[in-house]
């Protein structure tokens, strides 16, 4: 985090002739606050911010790059609490984690209309709406935000049509969302793992070695009963990772349960 902040700093400070030493001071004050990863620091950073643009004439690069990183900040610390959901007490309710999901997407929102042609605020926005709508349980409006989400990535494809994780975004749309909208087995449960599929693979043709597509490429080939293909997919993450890592031992003990399969 620390190199990042650096780096993005740098490209900021670069691109602004006239910075003031207001600005550089309120801007590295807003990182201070996002550091904290809390949700009210990260309240503070917003407005921090938003002082800073204002101290300062920032370039729409250096806007665009300030509202993404704290997007990604904003929806980690979402992440982690959701998984923390069990024995975080300060986590008091789902409408906490309703409020942070679209907290971020309004950030990646407004990151998307400054730099339009940029595939990583779509890809990110989507992945927003998607997760908020996986915690929803009103079908119509977990629906509004699953579509909402889907429009988000093609929408960004339009404009950054070989970005691969815009496809592997609608890829985990499709197999981990959408298809528990339907029956297991069902014509649009297979349907919606063969987009899936599809969607995965589309994302390996513009990155062959993309490690979270292959995975989700290989979990849609396994539950469409394409055991070789899943297989193949795993043991090319085996071969392309480092012994031992994370990823080479999820491939590895997934590559254990389907073997005897194919």
């Amino acid at each position: 985090m620390k190199h990042n902040k650096i780096f993005l700093l740098f490209i900021i400070l670069w691109s602004l002739n006239s910075c003031s030493k207001d600005y550089e001071t309120k801007y590295q004050k807003a990182y201070g606050y996002m550091e904290k990863n809390e949700i009210k620091a990260l309240e503070k950073a917003v407005d921090t911010f938003d002082d800073a643009f204002q101290a300062a004439v920032a370039s729409l690069q250096g806007k665009y790059d300030a509202l993404l990183a704290l997007g990604i900040k904003m929806v980690q610390n979402k992440m982690y609490l959701q998984a923390a959901n069990l024995f975080d007490k300060a986590v008091k309710s789902e409408a906490k984690y309703r409020s942070n999901y679209l907290a971020a997407a309004e950030h990646f929102d407004e990151a998307r209309r400054i730099m339009p042609l940029r595939g990583e605020a779509y890809y990110r926005l989507g992945l927003c709406y998607g997760n908020y709508a996986n915690i929803l349980s009103d079908r119509k409006t977990k629906k509004q935000y699953i579509d909402k989400a889907e429009h988000t990535f093609k929408t960004g494809l339009n404009v950054d049509r070989e970005n691969p994780d815009l496809y592997y975004g609608l890829g985990i749309l499709y197999i981990h969302i959408k298809s528990r909208s339907f029956r297991k087995n069902s014509p649009d449960y297979i349907e919606s793992l063969k987009k899936a599929r599809d969607y995965f693979e589309k994302a390996l043709k513009f990155s062959k070695l993309h490690i979270p597509a292959l995975f989700g490429a290989a979990k849609a080939h396994y539950l469409l009963g394409s055991f070789q293909w899943a297989g193949d997919y795993l043991k090319k993450i085996k071969k392309n990772t480092p012994e031992n890592s994370r990823a080479w031992k999820q491939a590895d003990n997934n590559l254990q349960k389907i073997r005897g399969k194919f």
